[in-house]
């Protein structure tokens, strides 16, 4: 009786152990899985995207904050270390500059509407530059000593405020973006803009400039497409050249059919923004029947996630959703196993009587877990039984001598 209690006991202490290891709680319910159920949402929260700063060092006091803000809003702030709260506005894209001390800071972003609050956090440190030591030429001791040190990670000669630049435009219609560029280095450079698979769709007026030391440029990029140009997804790259180095830019264009018959938005639940390989991410998809409401129209939906370079790394299969006005749906996308981490696109795409439309939203890969919390699970699970086994033949042995 006694064992009994002591093996129920041990149970009991261990599986909060198992559930902080492994990040995963044991609530014995159903898991979720995709259902072909509509539910009816208007809108959501905000969402914040916030271009920098970034998780890392500065070796300078001055941060560029560079924000946009997804789907509607009402008003947005922000604070530094929790403390006195600064009012944006409704402002959905914006940029400035603040003077932050040396140090460890948490920069809080908060964004509201009717459907509630949406908080982004990031945690940065502002550090003094370390000094670079002399180069191995001046000292004489460049010979074939094999105690020698790595050799500084010098800092990159450009910077810029977005590594990601989108736009959604009708067609026939134009949209600018800008895109600011920072000279890192104590001498003035020179630049070269080269575009790569949207040089139809955008125009730059200078492809060619200088930037002062510890200067910037703000660049403007113009998206455009024609009356006649197809409705769909564009990826491109930007390339930013000096005489030492190379930075890359990623593009994405939308274009939107001028009378659709049909609209969709695509929108990444906010939980599911930053997943792993092996899981699945859930998206909203809403559908829009704007020439046919007087009675439901069948529409193909098609499901996929692609990578910058417009590699299709999932397709789902497609399905038949009846559309009469408005239809708002849930739906989940498994992330393929052992994909590189980075960023890549959502996309859904609608097609009745070989009429697309098409919306997409962007996600970011990073680190599987999953593996670590099994072994974790599996490792403490086997000592628990060996704790059994020896408190078992503890008792046995006992109970033998008496």
């Amino acid at each position: 009786m006694k064992r009994g209690l002591i093996i129920i006991f041990i149970l009991l202490f261990c599986f909060p152990l198992i559930n902080s290891l492994t990040g995963e709680a044991i609530t014995g319910k159903i898991s979720e899985s995709p259902t072909n159920v509509s539910v009816f949402v208007e809108s959501t929260v905000p969402i914040i995207i916030l271009h920098s700063p970034e998780n890392t060092t500065y070796y300078e006091t001055k941060i560029l904050i560079n924000y946009s803000i997804k789907n509607q809003l009402n008003e947005s702030w922000y604070n530094i270390d929790d403390l006195e709260n600064i009012s944006l506005g409704n402002l959905t894209e914006n940029f400035f500059y603040l003077d932050i001390p040396l140090g460890s800071h948490i920069i809080n972003f908060y964004a509201n509407n009717s459907q509630g609050i949406f908080q982004k956090q990031i945690y940065f440190e502002i550090a003094e530059k370390p000094v670079t030591p002399p180069s191995s030429s001046s000292s004489g001791s460049s010979g074939s000593g094999g105690g020698g040190g790595a050799a500084p990670v010098s800092e990159p000669i450009i910077s810029t405020d977005k590594k990601l630049i989108e736009a959604t435009i009708m067609q026939g219609m134009t949209k600018k973006e800008i895109l600011t560029i920072y000279n890192n280095k104590d001498y003035e450079i020179n630049l070269e803009i080269e575009l790569l698979d949207l040089e139809n769709f955008i125009s730059i007026e200078e492809t060619n400039f200088k930037i002062p030391a510890k200067g910037q440029k703000q660049l403007t990029i113009n998206f455009y497409s024609f009356e006649t140009s197809f409705p769909g997804i564009r990826i491109g790259k930007m390339f930013l050249k000096t005489s030492q180095e190379k930075k890359e830019i990623n593009l994405i264009l939308e274009i939107k059919e001028r009378e659709a018959l049909f609209d969709i938005l695509l929108e990444v639940l906010p939980e599911y923004k930053i997943v792993s390989s092996g899981q699945k991410t859930s998206a909203l998809i809403k559908m829009t029947n704007i020439g046919f409401k007087e009675n439901p129209v069948d529409v193909e939906l098609v499901l996929s996630l692609m990578d910058l370079e417009e590699n299709a790394v999932y397709e789902s299969s497609s399905e038949m959703i009846a559309v009469k006005e408005y239809v708002s749906i849930t739906r989940k996308i498994q992330i393929p196993e052992n994909l590189p981490y980075g960023t890549y696109l959502v996309v859904a795409k609608i097609k009745y009587n070989d009429l697309p439309a098409s919306s997409y939203d962007t996600i970011e890969i990073i680190k599987n877990t999953k593996k670590t919390s099994i072994f974790i699970f599996l490792l403490v699970l086997f000592l628990i039984a060996l704790l059994i086994f020896l408190l078992h033949f503890l008792v046995k042995k006992k109970k033998n001598k008496k």
